[in-house]
């Protein structure tokens, strides 16, 4: 396992992270001891980055990570995440901020967390959420209630004007590494870079959509998308391929980002998760998925109020189809 710092921070992590979003039973349910073998599974193959958020399971996601880690904690680094408490609860106060966090500490059985992220910062205003809101994280990095800190979102134009604003050590975004859309890698590595900022990229299976099973019905991608992961899914089959396993192996082979986190739920999964992390896709496959995908590349689908922080969604609106 390859290790990556985030700046000067003294945070190290697995260029390998465990999503945690699936110990709160987002993806299917789980049993409390099956999350356990998976979380030291992880451990044991030398996956230190473990990435979780209040809103995962109505919090059910840290507590889970916070018995499994029982008598491990050093061997983790934890991230946790505070803004967001459900599907349409947000708050980006100051004190709403440091009450989440100190509930997740509670709920992680930790006396500090390692990375601490405001939770898909495109919901909150711009103002207040460049404002209080990173002070807030600020302060808690000060006392050493989290060792780094950072902010998340979906819309890349949200995290590219948060760098430039603030002085963050790291940002997460999720489903823009990954073969459906990969404008991560122009569109936001290089003014992170420049600035100094660490990136994390979270599902390169862009939440199921590349999965072999496909998405979950809560999945907000547009139809066009959709069917075009359904017909790369198709061709993996007819090759005897995985698309799961060809995006994986695609995506851990991104350069410029400190970690991929990919939501795990079972050990089984952690050993998957490593046989694609060691090895390069499928190369027919891969031009076989590329493709199928072609007619969806680089679609998207919109989060939080765009129109406050100025974001173009990206995709003309009769393609769309929610």
């Amino acid at each position: 396992m390859e290790y990556r710092a985030i700046g000067s921070t003294g945070v190290l992590v697995s260029s390998l992270g465990f999503g945690g979003a699936t110990l709160g039973n987002v993806y299917g349910e789980i049993g409390e001891m099956e999350a356990h073998r998976a979380v030291q599974a992880a451990l044991d193959a030398g996956i230190t980055l473990f990435d979780v958020s209040p809103y995962y399971g109505d919090t059910l996601a840290e507590t889970v990570l916070g018995h499994a880690l029982a008598g491990r904690r050093a061997e983790a680094v934890i991230a946790t995440k505070a803004g967001r408490n459900g599907p349409d609860d947000f708050d980006f106060g100051a004190s709403a901020i440091r009450r989440s966090l100190e509930g997740s500490l509670r709920r992680l059985r930790t006396e500090y967390v390692d990375i601490l992220l405001a939770h898909d910062i495109e919901f909150g205003p711009p103002a207040q959420v460049l404002g209080e809101t990173y002070e807030a994280l600020a302060a808690l990095r000060r006392e050493g209630k989290c060792r780094a800190i950072g902010m998340s979102a979906l819309p890349l134009a949200v995290l590219d004007r948060a760098i430039r604003t603030r002085d963050l050590d790291v940002v997460l975004s999720y489903c823009h590494g990954a073969l459906t859309d990969d404008s991560l890698l122009h569109d936001l590595l290089p003014v992170a870079q420049e600035h100094g900022t660490a990136v994390i990229n979270a599902s390169p299976l862009c939440m199921g959509l590349l999965s072999d099973a496909g998405p979950q019905p809560w999945h907000p991608a547009p139809r066009a998308l959709k069917a075009a992961c359904r017909a790369a899914a198709g061709a993996c089959t007819a090759l005897g391929q995985s698309l799961s396993r060809v995006s994986l192996s695609w995506a851990f082979q991104l350069g410029g980002v400190v970690s991929t986190l990919v939501g795990i739920k079972t050990a089984a999964e952690v050993a998957a998760n490593l046989e694609a992390y060691h090895s390069p896709p499928n190369p027919i496959a891969l031009v076989a998925v590329r493709e199928a995908l072609a007619a969806g590349h680089g679609m998207g689908w919109p989060s939080g109020d765009i129109a406050a922080w100025g974001v173009e969604v990206g995709y003309p609106p009769t393609t769309v189809g929610w």
